[in-house]
């Protein structure tokens, strides 16, 4: 899977160009939507299939957009991992702490793994959004900037800092 991830920038390329002419063929279908709307409206004959095969593109463009968004992410999120593998796989750097900010998901899904096993490899990693893993690794990147050690406390919970209200 490394080399698919080192290989998907065409890929990657492809997805973008997908997703701006999805956005392009949208916002062309929109203003012809209004266009016929206001035909319409006026009273002129229009046949009401043109609308229908504009709402079925409109429809169609979205979801491209959509879905080449989502691969976009993967893409980065793949490449984020690979480059980033190293130190997403010292479990000594993974703990509750690291994991604040992160959804339910990625924290039940770390503390379910046995300390034994890399928390995280290719075979979870599908698992865990981009969003999550980008957190988690500016979580570590602090922790090491700011030299902060956890071997002493004995507690689980990350600790959880909150301003009284008056």
């Amino acid at each position: 899977m490394k080399n698919q991830v080192n290989r998907s920038d065409d890929h990657e390329y492809e997805q973008e160009k997908r997703f701006s002419r999805s956005v392009i063929l949208a916002i062309l279908n929109f203003f012809g939507l209004v266009t016929f709307s206001i035909l319409l409206a006026t009273g002129m004959t229009i046949n009401i299939i043109f609308i229908i095969i504009l709402i079925i593109f409109e429809s169609t463009d979205i979801y491209d957009m959509i879905n080449s968004k989502l691969i976009i992410k993967d893409i980065k999120k793949n490449k984020m991992f690979v480059d980033y593998e190293e130190i997403l796989s010292d479990n000594n750097k993974i703990n509750q702490n690291v994991l604040s900010n992160t959804s339910s998901k990625t924290q039940e899904l770390v503390s379910s793994i046995p300390e034994q096993k890399t928390i995280f490899n290719l075979n979870n990693i599908d698992k865990i959004s981009y969003k999550d893993l980008k957190q988690i690794l500016e979580n570590i990147k602090r922790e090491e900037k700011f030299d902060f050690d956890y071997s002493n406390i004995q507690d689980e919970k990350p600790m959880i800092l909150s301003k009284k209200r008056k």
